[in-house]
């Protein structure tokens, strides 16, 4: 169960990042939120504002993250929460509709609670019932090495992106494979990819309590000064996880921005 002590994100952040307008910052907050703040109630009431937004990737990370809630605390709203998604079964926006039926999915096996399937989502078949189901159980086991080799071998950033988060929460008995694959890609020409990189590093202290910091630190240095903000952000936010978790102090970027001057 999440607890204060392991989110990341002052109220302040939280209040600021929300209302950016960027949809990067939004999005990683949410998820941040949803995986950390023990505030369920909270986070749920954010996650409902931005499944009506008019980003269709904000709305798909907004579903997103009503499912981790619904896996994590085993509670919502429903009385809210079950409208909200029916109403977005046939959301126009890519992923959107898919991540709905995802976060309904995690409702109906966490919570055992009985929910509306769209038919153009589920299929009508008995036997299209039985492989999603089946491909739901699939999705809770470490992945394999062919999985991983065949998803980073893609070159699609989705696949990528995925596939490094899962790693991070999934594969506990090879922390230090994940740890590799997450120093590798914060090098990755794509900004999106970098921060998913930093992010995962964060994952990984807070899950695992543990990291090769002589390989760890200095990449994440290097990259307080990455040309995209949102990787700055994510950097920052794992030195920050390091520092409380593991105990370690570390270099702030305003510190050594400061140190620079000197």
């Amino acid at each position: 169960m999440p607890t204060n002590e392991n989110l990341p994100l002052t109220a302040e952040e939280v209040a600021r990042s929300l209302q950016s307008g960027n949809a990067v910052d939004i999005s990683q907050t949410l998820v941040t939120l949803a995986l950390y703040d023990p505030d369920w109630k909270k986070v749920e009431a954010y996650c409902l504002e931005f499944l009506e937004h008019p980003d269709p990737g904000i709305r798909g990370i907004a579903a997103t993250c009503i499912g981790h809630l619904a896996r994590i605390h085993q509670q919502l709203d429903l009385d809210l929460i079950l409208p909200a998604l029916y109403r977005h079964q046939s959301d126009p926006g890519k992923y959107v509709a898919g991540n709905v039926d995802n976060a309904l999915s995690s409702i109906e096996r966490f919570m055992q609670v009985p929910v509306k399937r769209d038919p153009a989502m589920r299929g009508d078949s008995e036997g299209e019932e039985i492989a999603i189901e089946e491909e739901e159980d699939e999705e809770e086991q470490p992945l394999t090495t062919e999985e991983v080799e065949r998803a980073f071998g893609s070159g699609n950033i989705l696949e990528i992106e995925k596939t490094l988060t899962a790693l991070a929460f999934r594969n506990p008995d090879d922390w230090q494979r994940t740890e590799a694959y997450c120093l590798e890609f914060l090098e990755h020409p794509n900004d999106s990819v970098r921060s998913v990189a930093a992010d995962c590093i964060r994952h990984l202290v807070s899950n695992y309590k543990v990291l090769d910091l002589d390989l760890v630190l200095p990449a994440l240095y290097r990259h307080r000064s990455d040309p995209s903000q949102s990787v700055v952000k994510s950097v920052d936010l794992a030195l920050r996880t390091i520092e409380r978790i593991l105990k370690i102090p570390v270099q702030r970027l305003g510190e050594a921005q400061d140190r620079d001057k000197k």
